[in-house]
């Protein structure tokens, strides 16, 4: 089955990785769903986020299953009691869509699975999709750049 490469990078909004707490991460499916070589179950993918709060993953892409699936990733930031528990002090979520070709999943909260262009002018992280050139008359799929 295919999959994609996908990176990600998770601060507070002061751009501190994780003060005080400690990340447990994963990507969430938002549901079942068909894919190139069988059915894909909605299991949680686990994600290690590094002490910059940087985290890589592979996913099929949004595009390759039917019905097209978002997905969630899901933040858990743990603290540790005085006894020793780890213990969830709050929780954050972002869904999007995996774009075919994989990339930072910061770009793709409302991107489409993919897309008819007309141009130029091209839209920025150029997405897949189905290329119009006006000029020339030409037609063609681009994969992501």
């Amino acid at each position: 089955m295919a999959t994609y490469p996908y990176t990600m990078r998770v601060t507070d909004f002061s751009g501190s990785p994780f003060p005080g707490a400690v990340p447990r991460a994963r990507i969430r499916p938002v549901r079942d769903a068909s894919g190139p070589d069988g059915m894909l179950a909605a299991r949680d993918v686990p994600v290690t986020l590094d002490a910059s709060g940087f985290g890589s993953f592979d996913l099929v892409a949004s595009v390759d299953t039917a019905p097209a699936t978002r997905y969630r990733l899901v933040v858990d930031w743990l603290t540790t009691t005085q006894s020793g528990q780890e213990i969830a002090a709050w929780g954050s979520e972002w869904e999007f869509t995996a774009v075919a070709g994989g990339g930072d999943i910061r770009t793709m909260g409302d991107v489409p699975a993919s897309a008819i262009f007309y141009g130029p002018p091209w839209p920025a992280n150029t997405p897949p999709g189905l290329y119009i050139e006006t000029v020339t008359g030409d037609i063609g799929w681009k994969e992501p750049s």
